[in-house]
């Protein structure tokens, strides 16, 4: 097993999950509320953490993390790669997820309620149109971008064709730009440069209509903006002033904004945030979790990016330890499998390049 790349790839997968520990701190505040409230967030919660609710603030303990439906999803996108150790379809993740035995509980709703509308005999390229999924699985094709090592286009189109079983515009777009930014990522060379290069390559620059007819609704016009103020400041905190006037713009008025605008503005942020973190994974993913808003994708996005830029070896350890406890040592688990499901993959390129270079020697 390739050791760089394995630790590229358990870097992706932990860092998302890493982020969503902390982000659910804050995902409905403005920085100024975490301030106020918090302070700086700089650590896991150890015991309990609040979430910020319709109504008020809720209490919750990371055990909860145990029920996390993203890395369920994560697990089935997995599974079907692994048994079939080819590119997989829609129709495969479809099979893998009306046998998925998913907890009767609230924490997996979404997914229960997605597995009977398959079972029903809904076409698994429509169910995304029906799900109520949305953010839940932004995050969960990440091992679609480690398949599609070295290729963002690949792992873009893949992801647009698979996640739409889950998915509908503008968040699909969100997760096949994430999955092509893994795939670059994972090169050798990969550097915060390139991986902002990706994303601004890959995030749709087209006006979403919304149903509440929300502002911003241009992906990559937030980015680019984004990505401008980033470049005038040296640091994250230095930089919240103007990307919440600019980016954020009625944010604190209308934080129960549309499920669908919750996705014109998290990979924005996550660029800028990156940018200003210079791809270290501690100040980029602390960066944004301590801007607060969106950071309950924004998080999860940038924790996915740099850890697969930096690898799991750059992640603290505290982090990774805390993460692989409330997974049961799943994450791990996941990058061994994507890290065989891959080679073998290289392997039956080799054999065609070979096979290749005697027909065009005969």
């Amino acid at each position: 097993m390739n050791a760089e790349l394995f630790d590229k790839a358990y870097g992706s997968l932990a860092g998302a999950f890493i982020g969503k520990l902390f982000s659910r701190t804050m995902g409905k505040m403005t920085f100024r509320e975490r301030e106020a409230r918090f302070g700086w967030i700089k650590d896991i919660p150890n015991d309990k953490v609040p979430v910020f609710s319709r109504t008020d603030y809720l209490w919750i303990d990371n055990l909860s993390c145990k029920y996390d439906e993203t890395l369920a999803i994560t697990e089935l996108y997995v599974q079907a790669y692994s048994k079939r150790r080819r590119r997989i379809s829609i129709e495969d993740l479809r099979d893998e997820w009306v046998t998925a035995k998913f907890p009767i509980n609230n924490w997996y709703m979404m997914s229960n309620n997605l597995k009977e509308v398959l079972m029903q005999g809904m076409p698994p390229r429509l169910a995304g149109a029906f799900a109520c999924i949305i953010a839940f699985s932004t995050t969960a094709s990440i091992p679609v971008g480690i398949y599609n090592a070295f290729d963002p286009a690949a792992a873009y189109h893949d992801t647009i064709q698979l996640a739409s079983i889950s998915q509908k515009e503008p968040a699909l777009s969100v997760a096949a730009a994430l999955s092509a930014c893994v795939a670059e990522a994972l090169r050798s060379d990969a550097s915060a440069d390139s991986l902002l290069d990706t994303a601004i390559r890959f995030t749709p620059d087209k006006e979403f209509i919304l149903w509440d007819e929300a502002r911003p609704n241009n992906p990559r016009q937030v980015l680019d903006q984004a990505l401008s103020i980033a470049g005038s400041y040296d640091a994250p905190q230095s930089a919240y002033e103007e990307l919440d006037r600019a980016v954020i713009q009625d944010y604190a008025a209308n934080r129960y904004r549309s499920a669908f605008n919750d996705f014109i503005v998290p990979m924005g942020l996550a660029a800028a945030f990156l940018k200003l973190g210079k791809g270290d994974f501690r100040d980029s993913l602390l960066g944004a979790v301590n801007f607060a808003a969106y950071s309950y994708l924004t998080a999860s996005l940038i924790g996915s990016m740099s850890g697969a830029l930096g690898g799991a070896s750059a992640i603290p350890p505290e982090w990774l330890g805390a993460a692989e406890q409330l997974t049961d040592g799943k994450l791990r688990a996941m990058a061994e499998t994507m890290l065989d499901v891959l080679e073998a993959r290289f392997a039956r390129m080799e054999e065609q390049v070979s096979d290749l270079r005697i027909l065009q020697n005969s």
